[in-house]
């Protein structure tokens, strides 16, 4: 019996003092909106159908541009035609502007490992973006009075107004994680890439009206360091590929709006009337995190 007991005790503490497989920790963390950065390219084309008439109203504005199809020919004193000229619209340019969110991660530096969980992202914590809008009228003959100039069939630039980029956000698709493989750099600091599926979501407002929402989704590739600080928090600094493109097929009339189209010395004042067919958008470049990591 006593033999029995010894065994068993043996046993117990073998078990007791055996190596346990370490855990991963998983650390809350908070992106820096003062160090992390967005710096990307946007492009947004805009299809439509529509045309442009002069601004004269009999009632309101009498002296106001009239438009008439063809360059010849009679121009009575009260016509105002309508001309088809089927907007093209065109935007992009750089942007920049401060991100901030939220993500966890699970580090195990024993086995050399990241999973990274619950990534939401704002990039635009810094407020919206705005860019110019180009529009290309695509027309026939035509003419004006007041003032009295001539358009022979083509495309016609001008500047329309502004797009504003109201938000431009990433969540990262539920229950999953993106794992990546640290290597170490020394002196407790690793470096790590890791793939995320998410979801961009990009709204923006145009001619004052909107917002007009927009989903694509994406894989995010986060590549960066990760350090231990000596009061047991993580600071991970990474870049953030980006890479987004949306054909989207709508139909929806947007209201008329004013712009000046070139006439000599003189602007010759049009209404634009369109509905919106296609829009197609595309958003490259990178945004660069610092998040501090508070152990859970």
């Amino acid at each position: 019996m006593k033999q029995i007991i010894v065994l068993a005790t043996l046993g117990t503490l073998l078990l007791v003092g055996a190596p346990r497989a370490q855990a991963a920790d998983t650390y809350n963390f908070t992106i820096d909106s003062a160090k992390s950065k967005l710096d990307i390219n946007n492009s947004v084309n805009v299809t439509t159908q529509g045309y442009l008439i002069g601004q004269y109203d009999a009632t309101t504005n009498a002296t106001g541009t009239r438009t008439k199809n063809g360059l010849t020919g009679s121009f009575p004193s009260t016509t105002n035609e309508q001309v088809t000229s089927n907007p093209a619209l065109a935007i992009g340019g750089p942007m920049n502007a401060s991100a901030s969110g939220t993500y966890k991660a699970a580090i195990d530096t024993s086995k050399l490992t990241i999973s990274i969980s619950n990534f939401s992202v704002n990039y635009l914590s810094s407020g919206s973006l705005s860019q110019t809008v180009a529009m290309t009228l695509n027309t026939g003959n035509f003419r004006t009075a007041s003032p009295n100039y001539a358009y022979p069939a083509g495309a016609l630039t001008v500047p329309a107004g502004t797009l504003s980029i109201t938000a431009l956000t990433a969540t990262q698709k539920a229950n999953t994680s993106g794992v990546g493989k640290l290597t170490s750099l020394g002196n407790g600091s690793y470096s790590f890439t890791a793939a995320l599926t998410a979801t961009m979501n990009m709204s923006f407002k145009i001619f004052g009206t909107g917002p007009y929402p927009v989903q694509v989704p994406i894989v995010m590739t986060l590549t960066g360091t990760l350090t231990k600080s000596s009061d047991g928090t993580y600071t991970v600094s990474t870049s953030n590929s980006i890479n987004a493109n949306r054909v989207i097929d709508v139909n929806f009339t947007a209201p008329k709006f004013g712009v000046g189209l070139p006439a000599g010395t003189s602007k010759a004042y049009v209404w634009v009337n369109m509905t919106v067919k296609q829009v197609s958008a595309a958003v490259s470049g990178t945004c660069a995190f610092v998040a501090i990591g508070v152990k859970q």
